[in-house]
């Protein structure tokens, strides 16, 4: 989840692909021959011919840059395909300047074209490599914060051939396009002593093609939007939508410019993991690739959790534990910490892999203010699963709600190397916690520390019990089994009574073969802990 100003725009429309402008020709002998006939009709055929005249002092490299755009079409500016995606080229837009230095960087034609920049990149003579398109709007509270520190961050990664334009889209009414004069105060007010510009009436709805699918989907985009682009090739680089602190952009920007990862022209390496880890981890560890070894118990993982190569969209890290093949009735604990006052806030889903598909069980408390946190899953279908440290800022308004006015260094991945966890996988032995429940509604109970609560339930034989359990849909999505300890066996199991009806509390229907003591075993899917541990209620027909 991202914190982000919204707005709406109608009339979404895909940018024209432009070709880019050949450099200009060499006229060949057409040219040359027209001018020596000129001098033949004016010359007195008796007149002494004159001295060769001394070619221009730069002539010699005219010649040398029209030969080599004769033969290079795209050295002005790379060629497409031009599009939105990742690998595909910036189209060569053209847009007014509004402060000093993108007049300057503007040209005689006072016209910020993306050939401008590119000019400056390594292969003209420069040492441009990165560039970040920063969108932003007057009227957008969020982007403010962004916009008063981005230039901090340029003047540190300047060096490194990072560069920076800032893209001003609306004025201070949403959806009314900026005019120059908005923008040009916008630039001012933040100090940017990087490129601004005001955009073009022709780019305005063209440009929601760059937000992420999903955003586009649902018919509102978020700004700010950050574009990044490997200068080499003008390529998409990575593409992301809402306020961020100026780690999450340091990471990509000094990636790109260092070490970009293309393994092909057009082709970018994507992963969801971004540090090395230490003690047993070895990154990358993606699902299906080569995630850690936790087929052995106990299990212990010392990670990082911090921003990834910035994608499609994508922006999270994870790191996968294979735990192998397991059986019903098996039962883990797992417990995540982080150093006193880290900024990362991990938490862990368990996962099963199916037939090459993915399905997440269940998931524990995210880890905050440094304070250890965990679960116990009890399994009651036999699979390969998979455990799933994911980085819980991504789900900052479930702990502070929808509503709430998130610290925005809660809301956005900032992390880093330093950003670090430690995850432990132990066997766990079921036994009773809570206390009996009968034929009737409990008392309600509560589900602390991501524990799972046991509740004994005395059954009579031949007799057939409907056994819910029922939470705020709010805070709890339950998830309920059924266990015989002289098994000892899983009854039954069920997540959601009637998800098509939006009905996520569990039912378990079952009869009782013998007289004895069923354990009702409580626990969930998922979880929101920002008003304190969820409560629920078992209740038994």
């Amino acid at each position: 989840m991202r914190n982000t100003a919204t707005m709406t725009l109608s009339g979404i429309t895909l940018f024209a692909l432009l070709a880019a402008a050949a450099g200009p020709g060499c006229k060949g002998d057409d040219s040359a021959a027209g001018d020596d006939a000129g001098l033949d009709v004016e010359q007195d055929a008796d007149a002494e011919p004159e001295a060769d005249a001394e070619p221009p002092e730069d002539a010699g490299e005219e010649d040398a840059t029209e030969e080599a755009e004769a033969v290079d079409p795209c050295l002005d500016y790379p060629c497409g395909p031009y599009g939105t995606d990742l690998g595909e080229v910036l189209e060569d837009w053209s847009l007014d300047p509004v402060n000093a230095v993108a007049g300057e960087w503007a040209g005689d034609d006072y016209k910020f074209d993306m050939h401008d920049v590119y000019a400056r990149t390594e292969a003209h003579g420069g040492d441009a490599k990165a560039l970040l398109i920063f969108v932003t709007s007057v009227w957008c509270p969020y982007c403010k914060i962004e916009a008063a520190a981005l230039n901090a961050l340029y003047t540190e990664l300047q060096p490194l051939g990072v560069e920076m334009l800032g893209l001003v889209m609306d004025g201070a009414t949403p959806g009314v396009i900026s005019t120059a004069t908005a923008a040009r105060a916008y630039s001012m007010r933040y100090g940017w002593t990087f490129p601004a510009v005001v955009i073009s009436p022709e780019l305005y709805d063209a440009l929601t093609a760059y937000w992420p699918p999903a955003d586009r989907a649902s018919g509102e985009i978020g700004v700010p939007l950050h574009l990044l682009y490997d200068l080499r090739n003008m390529r998409m680089y990575g593409h992301f939508a809402g306020a961020v602190q100026m780690n999450v952009l340091r990471y990509p920007l000094t990636e790109i410019a260092a070490d970009p990862q293309w393994s092909a022209p057009g082709r970018r390496i994507v992963t969801n993991d971004c540090a090395p880890g230490t003690g047993t981890e070895s990154e990358p560890n993606t699902i299906g690739s080569s995630a850690e070894d936790g087929t052995t118990l106990p299990y212990s993982l010392s990670g990082a959790q911090c921003p990834p190569v910035v994608g499609d969209g994508l922006f999270m890290d994870e790191d996968d534990v294979d735990l192998g093949t397991l059986d019903v009735g098996t039962v883990i604990d797992t417990e995540l910490t982080t150093p006193a006052g880290s900024g990362v806030y991990p938490f862990t889903l368990l996962a099963r892999l199916t037939s090459g598909a993915l399905d997440l069980i269940h998931d524990a408390p995210w880890v905050m203010d440094g304070a250890p946190n965990g679960r116990q899953h009890l399994i009651d279908r036999r699979g390969h699963y998979y455990l799933v440290v994911i980085d819980g800022r991504l789900r900052a308004t479930n702990y502070y709600g929808a509503d709430a006015d998130i610290p925005m260094a809660d809301n956005c991945c900032v992390g880093g190397p330093d950003y670090t966890y430690d995850l432990a996988v132990s066997p766990f032995t079921l036994a009773v916690t809570d206390d009996a429940v009968t034929v009737g509604t409990s008392t309600p109970f509560t589900l602390d520390d991501g524990d799972l609560n046991v509740h004994p339930f005395a059954v009579t034989a031949s007799t057939t019990y409907d056994i819910r359990m029922e939470g705020d849909p709010d805070l709890l999505n339950p998830y309920l089994v059924v266990y015989d300890p002289a098994g000892p066996t899983v009854l039954g199991a069920n997540d959601d009574e009637d998800v098509a009806a939006g009905d996520t509390d569990s039912l378990v229907h079952l009869t009782a073969s013998v007289d004895g003591t069923w354990w009702i075993v409580a626990g969930y899917a998922g979880a929101s802990y920002r008003a304190g541990p969820p409560a629920y209620t078992i209740r038994i027909e």
